[in-house]
């Protein structure tokens, strides 16, 4: 959020600024409000993930919608905002594929008896 307030300061003074941070700090709220709601639902039922997954992916989006409709079109912070959002977007995704493919998740792999000795005969 430091990063983009400055480069925003930088580039459009102090409404980039805020509209470098404010563009950081929804795209974190909006994911870290996803990643707590799939966690929960996954400790209380797991069936729940996929409900509650898309449920947050919507308040997500409308979230990000609503920001942009709320702030002024002319609003100097404006496109800094959109950066940020983008930027914020695109790192968080890269982040979580990241660790995805480096997470070591314990697999089974399985193999298939030779024929004729199969339990049912």
């Amino acid at each position: 959020m430091l990063l983009a307030a400055a480069i925003g300061g930088f580039l459009a003074g102090a409404p980039g600024a805020i509209g470098g941070a404010a563009g950081v700090g929804v795209v974190a709220v909006g994911y870290a409000f996803s990643s707590v709601a799939v966690a929960w639902a996954d400790s209380v039922a797991p069936s729940l993930v996929m409900t509650v997954g898309l449920t947050t992916y919507v308040f997500k989006f409308t979230l990000l919608g609503v920001v942009f409709f709320a702030v002024p079109g002319d609003w100097p912070g404006l496109r800094t905002m959109a950066v940020a959002m983008i930027v914020s977007i695109l790192t968080w995704v890269g982040a979580q594929i990241w660790w995805t493919l480096r997470a070591e998740v314990p697999t089974v792999t399985y193999h298939l008896p030779p024929a004729g000795d199969h339990p049912i005969a």
